[in-house]
């Protein structure tokens, strides 16, 4: 599993950047380990580029994966339903640990799939002051 870059505001954030899995240069062999705008791949530097446009900084923002674990290889075209629901707790986990967080940012259709997923699943219930979900 990842971890979130210590440059993010893991006291501070109030959107959670939700992908799909950890690509090569956060979660491959010779990758960082790390989620962060500074890994040297393109969906980091777009990433950075979008948050840059719309005014948010690294304190504003916590970055996740539908599935952290590092199956870009074995999965290149998307995540099949077990490993999404694999990644539910991980996701409720990390929700929790940033109780500041107020919107998920579903970045293409795994994470959209695993928002869904993670909204309809009745061992969660809703966090306080959360409304549903809309794709």
């Amino acid at each position: 599993m990842q971890y979130i870059a210590p440059h993010y505001g893991a006291s501070t954030a109030v959107i959670l950047a939700l992908s799909s899995n950890p690509g090569p240069q956060a979660g491959g062999a010779k990758g960082s380990g790390m989620l962060s705008r500074d890994n040297n791949e393109g969906t980091a530097a777009r990433m950075g580029d979008v948050y840059a446009a719309v005014g948010l900084t690294d304190d504003q923002i916590v970055p996740w994966n539908a599935y952290p674990w590092h199956v870009h290889e074995t999965h290149p075209n998307g995540l099949p339903n077990n490993l999404l629901d694999d990644g539910l707790d991980a996701l409720k986990r990390v929700l929790d640990l940033h109780a500041d967080i107020l919107a998920i940012v579903a970045h293409g259709g795994d994470a959209h799939r695993s928002v869904r997923q993670f909204m309809s699943k009745k061992r969660f219930g809703a966090r306080p002051g959360t409304t549903s979900c809309r794709s």
